[in-house]
C-alpha cells in the first residue's frame, strides 16, 4: 500500500519504518494534512487563529507575501496589535512625558514580541501533537460502546472559555494586590492610554492567546491521563521500548511542560532586564505579590509534570496486574499432564515469554531524557528566579 492510500484510509502499514508518522485516523488527516498539520485544523481553531481569519489577517499575508495566510496570519494579527500597544500608544505616552516601556525595559520585548508569538507556535504544536497522540489512543480503548469525541472534549471550546475567564480573574486580583501600580498607570500613561493598553489589550488580546495555550497543557497534563484511565485505553505490554503504548503521551506531558517553563523563563527574563535596567522607569519594582506569583506558578509546573506520570503510573500498574493475574490463571490451568503436542508445548512457551515480557514492561510512560529534560528546564527557570528575586535585589541593596 502507498503512502497515499494511507494518508486516505488512516491505517498502519506495518513493519514499515518510514510511515509510522502516518498513523492518523480518517478524522485526524480529513482536518490536518502532512505537510500542514501545525496551522490548518479547522475543526479546533485557536482564538487568535479565528480572529486573524475574521479581521482578514490572513488574506492580507496572502496577497502581501503570497505566503500560507493560515500559518502566518495569526502571527500579523499578533505583532499588528503589538504595534498598536508598543508603537502608537506608547509612542503617544512618550511624547506626553517622555516615558516610554521598551526604551526603559527592553525585556519588554522578551514578553511580549517573542513570548507571546512563542506561545502560539507552542499551542499549534501541541495540538498537532494532541491530535496525533489521541487518535492512537482512541483506537486502544476496551470500553463497550466508546465515545468517539471523549478525547476531543478534553480540550474543547466551552474548556478554553473557563480557562481564560480563570486567567482573567486572576489578572483582575494581580492588579488589585499590586495596590501601588493603577496610580501609577493612571498618571504615566493617563486614563486613556492606560486603559486601552491594561484593561483592552492585556486582558483581551494577551491573556486570551496564552488561555489558549493554558487550556492545552490543562488538558494535557490534567485531563487527558484521567480520560485514558476512564477510556481503558490498555497498555501495551510487548512493547518495552514504547512503554506500554504510552511514551509518546509521556513525551507529549514533557513536551507541554517544557513550553511551559520557557514561557515563564521569557517572563522572569523580562522582568530582571526591568530590575536591571529599568532603574529610571516611574512604575514601581516587583514587590511580594510577584515572587508569590513565581513561587506558586514554579510549583505548578512541577506538579504539571508529576501528576499524569503519576496518574498513568496507577493506570497501568493496575493494567499490569489484571494482565498478569489472567496469564497466571492460564498458566495454572495448563499446569496438569506433560503436553501432548507440538501445539501444547508451543502455547506453554508463550504463556511463559508473554508473562517475562509483562513483567519487564515498565510502569511509568516518561523515559530517561524526557526526565532529564524536566529537570533542567525546571532547575533553570528556578535558578532564574532566585538571582532575579533574591541575589539581584540583594547585591543591589548592598552595593547601591
Amino acid at each position: 500500500m502507498s503512502i497515499e492510500q494511507v494518508l486516505q484510509v488512516g491505517v498502519t502499514v506495518p513493519n514499515v519504518k518510514e510511515n509510522d508518522k502516518y498513523r492518523w485516523d480518517t478524522r485526524f488527516t480529513d482536518d490536518m494534512t502532512r505537510t500542514d498539520r501545525r496551522w490548518t485544523d479547522t475543526r479546533s481553531p485557536l482564538w487568535v487563529e479565528r480572529a486573524a481569519a475574521a479581521v482578514g489577517a490572513n488574506e492580507a499575508v496572502e496577497r502581501l507575501t503570497g505566503k500560507d495566510g493560515t500559518r502566518w496570519g495569526p502571527y500579523l494579527l499578533l505583532w499588528s496589535v503589538i504595534f498598536l500597544d508598543a508603537g502608537v500608544l506608547s509612542g503617544i505616552q512618550y511624547a506626553r512625558n517622555g516615558f516610554h516601556p521598551v526604551l526603559a525595559n527592553p525585556g519588554w520585548l522578551l514578553l511580549f514580541p517573542v513570548g507571546l508569538s512563542f506561545v502560539v507556535y507552542a499551542s499549534r504544536r501541541l495540538r498537532a501533537d494532541y491530535r496525533e497522540t489521541t487518535s492512537r489512543l482512541a483506537s486502544a480503548t476496551t470500553v463497550p460502546d466508546p465515545d468517539e469525541l471523549a478525547f476531543e472534549r478534553v480540550v474543547s471550546r466551552r474548556f478554553e472559555r473557563s480557562v481564560f475567564l480563570l486567567l482573567l480573574v486572576s489578572y483582575t486580583v494581580w492588579l488589585v494586590a499590586q495596590g501601588h501600580l493603577l496610580p501609577f498607570i493612571w498618571t504615566v500613561e493617563g486614563p486613556v492610554v492606560g486603559s486601552v493598553k491594561w484593561f483592552v489589550i492585556v486582558p483581551f488580546v494577551y491573556v486570551r492567546i496564552a488561555a489558549d495555550f493554558g487550556a492545552i497543557a490543562l488538558g494535557v497534563n490534567v485531563r487527558l491521563p484521567h480520560r485514558v484511565a476512564e477510556m481503558g485505553v490498555e497498555p501495551e505490554f510487548g512493547s518495552l521500548r514504547d512503554r506500554g503504548g504510552f511514551n509518546r503521551l509521556g513525551q507529549l506531558v514533557g513536551r507541554t511542560t517544557r513550553y511551559y517553563f520557557v514561557c515563564f523563563a521569557l517572563y522572569t527574563l523580562s522582568t530582571f532586564t526591568y530590575l536591571l535596567l529599568g532603574g529610571n522607569s516611574p512604575y514601581p519594582s516587583p514587590g511580594l505579590p510577584t515572587v508569590a506569583a513565581f513561587a506558586v506558578l514554579w510549583a505548578a509546573g512541577v506538579g504539571s509534570f508529576l501528576y499524569p506520570v503519576l496518574v498513568l503510573h496507577w493506570h497501568v500498574r493496575a493494567a499490569k496486574r489484571r494482565a498478569l493475574d489472567r496469564v497466571t490463571r492460564r498458566l495454572i490451568r495448563d499446569d496438569g499432564p506433560p503436553a501432548e503436542t507440538a501445539h501444547d508445548v508451543t502455547r506453554h512457551v508463550r504463556l511463559h515469554a508473554k508473562l517475562a515480557c509483562i513483567e519487564r514492561a515498565g510502569e511509568y510512560p516518561v523515559d530517561a531524557p524526557t526526565v532529564r529534560r524536566f529537570v533542567a528546564a525546571a532547575g533553570l527557570v528556578l535558578l532564574e528566579g532566585a538571582v532575579t528575586y533574591a541575589v539581584f535585589p540583594a547585591l543591589a541593596g548592598l552595593f547601591g
